[in-house]
């Protein structure tokens, strides 16, 4: 399974938690991160991770949002990573966020 990583302290919590239970499952995980603070820390923890020029698709990204309206529409990019979130966001089946 090829997971999207995103970032900011959601995601850094995600990623510690992914990588817990992918040790525990046994689980074999590629990883693409949006930055490189969330790919340093996925690698710190055992996650393969490599660069999204490497993968063909990824099927779940697991990201944040900046705010939430009560219409559930989203702000993204409010830390910068936009560019790189919006890249591996359109090489995803699926999204979670």
């Amino acid at each position: 399974m090829i997971v999207g990583l995103g970032s900011g302290s959601t995601a850094s919590l995600f990623i510690e938690k992914l990588a817990e239970y992918a040790k525990q499952a046994q689980l074999t995980l590629t990883c693409v991160a949006t930055s490189e603070k969330s790919a340093a820390l996925a690698t710190s923890l055992g996650l393969n991770v490599v660069d999204l020029d490497d993968i063909d698709q990824i099927d779940v990204t697991i990201d944040g949002a900046d705010e939430v309206d009560a219409h559930l529409n989203g702000i993204k990019g409010g830390g910068a990573a936009l560019l790189y979130e919006k890249s591996l966001h359109k090489a995803q089946s699926v999204m979670s966020g």
